[in-house]
């Protein structure tokens, strides 16, 4: 708190509320300590943000595990600064992608704080300029969320997309809000989750079938490809929406054999005839 008093956000709110939501946000991911600790102490470093801190004096509170984390947060923030820095003049979404491999090269930790700190950034990006607003869900949309997709943090891909198209494409965002929210579409969801849930009971316990929508940016290109396909503009005619490209059912399944889940993928193999890439185990 120290390291931050007197500095505040743009929208006038003390500075150390965005290191305390970064620390929730990691902290409802499970976040071991150390790094919740790093994400409420990801920017005391920057003298944008804070008035300094030694790093030794973290190393002497908090201990080697954190300062170390916090020094690979540093160097991280240095290099992300330079990408973002060279994408706000030139505006190159491939230069972005480029430097993912390389980011990921940096240690997972820190790559995890920074989505975090992206994901509360976006959330809360609507008191800046239009301009920065856009350029922000860009480098979003362009790189944090392809590197959750790389991590594995499904979750936060979806929320990274859907908070940065919000931004980018505000219009086509509300299309599909309405269009998921859809009764007919919600019905036919409802009605084959439940057609598959009485499909595996019949023969195993512990399951759960649940429907999962993709994000709506992820939505959004599969109508362009849809519309492009068949020659026509997507914005004069949005194409409604189908259960096959608005989300998945996924499946979960309690045991503690392996075996049970092959039994289980029998059952729908047997049930159902896999239609080719939309079918993953």
């Amino acid at each position: 708190a120290e390291a931050h008093k007197g500095f505040r956000r743009i929208t006038g709110e003390p500075f150390l509320n965005h290191p305390l939501a970064v620390a929730g946000i990691l902290a409802e991911w499970h976040a071991p300590v150390n790094v919740v600790a790093v994400g409420m102490l990801h920017d005391i470093h920057s003298l944008d943000y804070s008035r300094g801190y030694d790093l030794d004096h973290v190393r002497f509170k908090l201990g080697p595990d954190v300062c170390r984390l916090l020094q690979a947060m540093v160097n991280l923030n240095k290099i992300i600064k330079r990408v973002e820095g060279e994408f706000a003049k030139a505006a190159d979404i491939n230069n972005l992608r480029d430097h993912i491999p390389f980011v990921l090269q940096q240690e997972r930790d820190v790559v995890v704080i920074k989505i975090a700190d992206r994901l509360h950034n976006l959330q809360t990006v609507s008191s800046l300029t239009r301009d920065v607003q856009e350029r922000t869900a860009q480098i979003g949309l362009n790189s944090y969320a392809l590197l959750a997709d790389r991590l594995g943090m499904g979750h936060s891909k979806f929320l990274l997309e859907n908070y940065s198209f919000e931004i980018i494409n505000p219009t086509y965002y509300k299309v599909l809000r309405r269009q998921c929210e859809n009764v007919n579409l919600k019905e036919e969801v409802k009605s084959l989750a439940d057609e598959l849930q009485r499909t595996i009971t019949t023969s195993m316990q512990n399951t759960e079938v649940q429907w999962q929508f993709d994000s709506l940016y992820t939505l959004y290109r599969r109508q362009l490809e849809h519309n492009f396909k068949l020659g026509k503009p997507l914005h004069t005619d949005p194409p409604p929406l189908r259960i096959v490209d608005a989300g998945s059912f996924i499946i979960q399944l309690l045991s503690d054999e392996e075996y049970d889940c092959y039994r289980c993928l029998g059952i729908l193999h047997k049930r159902y005839t896999p239609v080719h890439r939309q079918f993953r185990d």
